[in-house]
């Protein structure tokens, strides 16, 4: 029996030592596509394995950590193949590479077919027949991804008058925004004749600076009167649910006697264009009318747009509409007979080395002796006074090479010394007269800008010694008069917050405070269809005080654009801002908003009154803007009255 028992002892201390203990793998156990999902491991040094399945408990080896005989038993017993299976790295848990595709690495084409036919058509002037002529074109269209191009030029046509009503659609909706929100326009509009003769007037309305929306051409039929031309322009805005009366602060359009009278019955303020004022007042000196009658300063259309000067004798010729209409207008213009024979002799030589190929080899051998580049000489339009200036300053500048060619040559043409001085005397009296129309014309110009672009101009006339400077300066201050308003002093007063008059041309000063109280009332009374009940001020019933503001005195330096930008970014620098705070009436409201602007936030805090009846403000007023000049190409900014609800 002993025997018996001891051989049984020792018989279940081998069982327990052959039967191993297994365990589930953590977290790979949980993974469908792990196969350890199917098989426990052994827990005492892990060389065994054994299935899951309670039909098959069978143990397997994995020596060496090797799971191929499990994938073997799986895959011929139970029928799974995890080998093979498709296995997806989001279902895994595995985030995939990402790999950029191949478009990202060129410019995505973010225009439409319609948005680029419109653009090559209205900005680069390209005829609707070369889109579907032009080989190169239509190759490289469609290299951009644009394979569906039309190939009739009538349906291209069509394609972009489509896209303009789309677009047209779409800015009028923007401007009916703006009118809910309180914002009020100006308008520009001026009469334009085709090459076929047909007469039409452009509308163009203003918002914010640097906003506009040109609201296209109206065809005109018959006589043009001031009447009818006002009723145009007033069904034009009709369309945009505008109206003169309660929506536009100020017209701006040319000085001529039919804009003039529409100025008196428009029921807004009218600026006059200060560009056309210029080349007026330059055209009284420089040019003369052979058969001058008494309405001929009256005429405004000179063309201000065509500012590059003319490089041959067909100048005068071209094609454009604009030099078709002023041919006949301009062509009894001739040079006064004080700069006739200067100029003449200058055209003469200018002309011998246009002409002869040879001779302008001569010439040009000294020029690039001496500036290390060719220059050729420039022939003026004979009616275009920025064309004079052109060929004058490059006739000066190589007048050292002009006088060895002609010894070469063998000419009789030489200029004398006097006769150069006078050269000098033209250029730098029309030098800043051409910076100054650059200035008028820049799209973020204002009346700020204006009078500080005026102001330089007037300022270098009187520092130059020569008797054409001062003609110059005589005449523009007469054009600049009848052409600057009180909005220009108001526009100073509401940037600055001072009346600068020290040191100041009479014809730049700021109105006097009793009259910007009354514009500034005028304004809002009109816009905001309000009635103030407030007597009319009276000369010295306002305690405004008036107080001259610093000098505005420049130093010049040599180049003239890089001066007056200078000046007209000091001019355009902070203004002071202040809080709005109301009172009893507008008339005292804005009596006391001048007398605080000009000093500052100090008293704002002493005094709370109530203001019952009109919500407004002239503190914003200061974000008005009138345009300086008017041209044909939309080179203008605009007069915009903003007035906040306190």
């Amino acid at each position: 029996m002993a025997v018996v028992a001891a051989a049984t002892n020792e018989e279940l201390d081998k069982s327990s030592k052959t039967v191993p203990k297994y365990f589930q793998v953590p977290q790979q156990g949980l993974n469908k596509d792990s196969i350890w999902n199917y098989f426990l491991k052994e827990v005492a040094d892990g060389k065994t394995a054994k299935c899951m399945d309670t039909s098959c408990q069978k143990v397997l080896k994995t020596a060496g950590g090797s799971t191929s005989g499990l994938n073997t038993h799986l895959r011929s017993i139970h029928h799974i193949d995890l080998l093979k299976k498709d296995l997806n790295p989001s279902e895994l848990g595995v985030k995939a590479k990402s790999v950029k595709p191949i478009s990202d690495f060129f410019e995505k084409k973010t225009k439409s077919l319609e948005e680029t036919l419109a653009r090559m058509t209205a900005k680069d002037g390209i005829p609707f027949s070369v889109f579907s002529t032009s080989t190169d074109l239509r190759r490289a269209l469609k290299s951009d991804g644009f394979t569906d191009l039309p190939k009739s030029a009538h349906t291209i046509k069509k394609i972009v008058i489509g896209y303009s009503q789309k677009i047209k659609s779409t800015e009028n909706e923007h401007v009916l925004d703006l009118k809910r929100i309180g914002r009020k326009f100006s308008v520009t509009f001026d009469e334009w004749s085709s090459i076929k003769n047909r007469r039409y007037m452009n509308v163009i309305l203003h918002g914010k600076p640097q906003e506009f929306w040109n609201l296209g051409l109206i065809r005109i039929h018959g006589s043009l009167p001031a009447e009818k031309c006002l009723e145009m322009v007033a069904n034009k805005l009709r369309l945009l649910n505008l109206s003169l009366e309660n929506d536009i602060v100020c017209i701006i359009t040319d000085g001529s006697s039919v804009m003039t009278k529409i100025g008196r019955l428009s029921p807004t303020y009218q600026q006059l264009c200060f560009a056309h004022g210029i080349q007026l007042g330059v055209l009284d000196v420089l040019y003369k009318k052979i058969n001058q009658t008494p309405e001929a300063d009256e005429s405004e259309n000179e063309n201000l747009d065509n500012l590059a000067p003319c490089e041959d004798d067909s100048c005068c010729d071209s094609d454009s509409d604009s030099e078709e209409i002023d041919e006949d207008e301009d062509e009894d213009l001739v040079i006064s007979h004080t700069l006739r024979p200067v100029i003449d002799k200058v055209r003469t030589i200018v002309r011998m080395f246009r002409r002869s190929p040879l001779k302008n080899e001569i010439l040009q051998t000294y020029i690039k002796q001496e500036f290390g580049k060719e220059l050729s000489l420039i022939l003026d339009c004979k009616t275009r006074w920025n064309s004079l200036v052109a060929m004058l300053e490059r006739f000066y500048t190589v007048q050292a090479s002009i006088k060895k060619a002609l010894v070469d040559v063998r000419s009789d043409a030489h200029l004398k010394d006097w006769e150069l001085a006078r050269i000098s005397d033209i250029v730098d009296a029309l030098k800043p007269i051409e910076a100054t129309i650059e200035a008028l014309c820049r799209r973020d110009a204002n009346l700020l800008t204006a009078d500080t672009a005026l102001n330089f101009m007037i300022q270098k006339l009187d520092m130059q010694q020569s008797g054409l400077a001062l003609e110059l300066g005589v005449a523009l201050r007469t054009r600049i008069e009848e052409r600057r308003t009180e909005l220009s002093g108001l526009f100073k007063y509401l940037h600055t917050g001072q009346y600068i008059n020290s040191e100041q041309d009479e014809i730049f000063s700021i109105p006097k405070p009793t009259k910007i109280c009354s514009l500034i009332r005028n304004i809002i009374c009109r816009l905001r269809g309000m009635n103030d009940d407030a007597s009319e001020l009276q000369e010295g019933e306002t305690n405004i005080i008036e107080k001259p503001g610093p000098s505005q005195v420049k130093k010049f330096k040599s180049d003239l654009t890089t001066e007056l930008n200078k000046a007209i970014s000091a001019a355009l620098s902070s203004s002071p801002l202040h809080k709005v705070q109301p009172e009893k009436s507008l008339t005292t409201t804005i009596k006391k908003e001048m007398k605080l602007f000009e000093d500052g936030d100090s008293d704002r805090d002493e005094e709370a009154v109530t203001f019952p009846q009109h919500p407004t403000s002239t503190n914003n007023l200061q974000n008005a803007h009138v345009s300086p000049s008017l041209t044909p190409r939309l080179k203008t900014s605009v007069y915009k009255t903003k007035i906040a609800a306190v």
